[in-house]
C-alpha cells in the first residue's frame, strides 16, 4: 500500500525560486511550477475526471501521471491515511456516492475545474463539509467559508505559460511603473463587467497585455464566470494589484496584493484614477513572498504540512514526511 509520505517534491516551493530558472523552462516543466486552472491534478496521488487529458492532451497527462505518479482513483478501499484526491468539480457527486460510503481513512480532498461550473453548496459538498475522513478541502473558487476549506488561486492561462514565463523572468518589481490603472477589454463572462465604464474595446494580444500588466500599478479585475479569475493571478505575477469585486473571503488568500471595491468603486477609480493613490495599497510594492500562491510547489508544501501535522497529533511523525 502506497504511503502519504511519498509525494514527490516539485522543484521549487517559493516563487523566487520559479522566477530564477523560469525563463528555460519547458511547457511540461511550467505545467508543473506555475499555478494554473489543473494545478490540482500536480498535487494529488489520486484523481477523478477527465478534463487535463480533454484539454491539455495526451502526452501532457501521459507526463503528469507518469512524474507525478498520479493514478486513476480506485473504489478508495485502497486509498491510504493522507492521500491527497483530486476530483473535478463536475465529479462531486460521483466522488460521494461511490468513494465516500467505502473510506476508512483521512484525506485531503483537492477539487477544481478550467470550464465552468465551480462546486456550489449542493448536498453532495455539506456530506463532505461533514465527513470526518475529509481533513482538509483545497479548492479553487470555495462556495462557503469552513474550518476544512482553503482557496486555491485559479491561476495563469495554462496555454499561456510560455509567453508568461517570459515577463516574469524581466519583470522589475521595485522600479516606477508607466500605468497607475489599466481597464483592458473584458470577456462578457458576467453581467456586472457590462455596468463597468470605458473598457478597451479590442482583446490586446498575449504579448501586448503581459507587457502593459509588468508596467501597471493597478488593474480593473472584476470577477467572471467564477470571482476568481486568471486575470488576478497573472497580475500579481507581473507586479499588479488587481481590483476585484470578489468576496471578502478572497482577503486569506490574496491579502494585499487584490483592492476590494464594488462595481461603483471601480467606476469612480476608472474616471479619476489618482483616487488609487488614497487607497492602503498605492505603497505597496508586490513582493516575491506575495508571489508565492504562483507556485505549485508552495501549495504542495501547504499540504505537506497538513499532512505531517495530522500525523504528529495521532502520535506517529514518522509518516507524512
Amino acid at each position: 500500500m502506497l504511503d502519504a509520505k511519498r509525494v514527490r517534491p516539485h522543484r521549487c516551493s517559493t516563487w523566487s525560486c520559479v522566477k530564477r530558472d523560469v525563463a528555460t523552462y519547458g511547457w511540461f516543466e511550467l505545467l508543473e511550477e506555475v499555478v494554473h486552472p489543473f494545478s490540482g491534478w500536480y498535487l494529488s496521488h489520486f484523481y477523478l475526471g477527465s478534463e487535463h487529458k480533454n484539454f491539455l492532451g495526451g502526452d501532457a497527462f501521459d507526463f503528469l501521471k507518469r512524474k507525478r505518479r498520479l493514478k486513476e482513483l480506485p473504489n478508495c478501499v485502497e486509498v491510504f491515511e493522507m492521500a491527497r484526491i483530486f476530483v473535478e468539480s463536475i465529479r462531486l457527486d460521483d466522488f460521494v456516492k461511490v468513494c465516500l460510503p467505502n473510506l476508512k481513512v483521512h484525506i485531503i480532498l483537492i477539487t477544481g475545474r478550467w470550464h465552468i461550473p465551480a462546486v456550489s453548496e449542493t448536498a453532495s459538498a455539506r456530506t463532505l463539509l461533514a465527513s470526518p475522513f475529509i481533513h482538509r478541502w483545497f479548492l479553487q473558487n470555495p462556495f462557503t467559508q469552513h474550518e476544512k476549506i482553503v482557496q486555491l488561486p485559479y491561476g495563469v492561462m495554462h496555454s499561456n505559460l510560455p509567453s508568461f514565463a517570459k515577463f516574469v523572468a524581466d519583470v522589475d518589481l521595485t522600479g516606477e511603473r508607466q500605468f497607475l490603472l489599466l481597464n483592458l477589454h473584458l470577456g462578457k463572462t458576467n453581467p456586472q463587467r457590462a455596468k463597468i465604464n470605458s473598457t478597451d474595446k479590442v482583446r490586446l494580444l498575449v504579448p501586448e497585455y503581459y507587457a502593459r500588466l509588468s508596467q501597471a500599478e493597478f488593474i480593473v479585475s472584476p470577477a467572471g464566470d467564477r470571482p476568481d479569475c486568471h486575470r488576478h493571478l497573472e497580475a500579481i505575477g507581473l507586479g499588479a494589484k488587481p481590483i476585484c469585486n470578489c468576496p471578502e473571503s478572497f482577503k486569506a488568500l490574496y491579502g494585499d496584493t487584490m483592492l476590494f471595491a464594488d462595481i461603483n468603486d471601480m467606476n469612480k477609480y476608472i474616471q479619476d484614477p489618482n483616487l488609487l493613490k488614497n487607497t492602503h495599497l498605492f505603497s505597496h510594492n508586490i513582493t516575491t513572498m506575495d508571489q508565492n500562491v504562483l507556485s505549485i510547489g508552495y501549495w504542495d508544501q501547504r499540504i505537506q504540512q497538513e499532512i505531517e501535522h495530522f500525523f504528529v497529533l495521532q502520535g506517529d511523525s514518522s509518516r507524512g514526511d
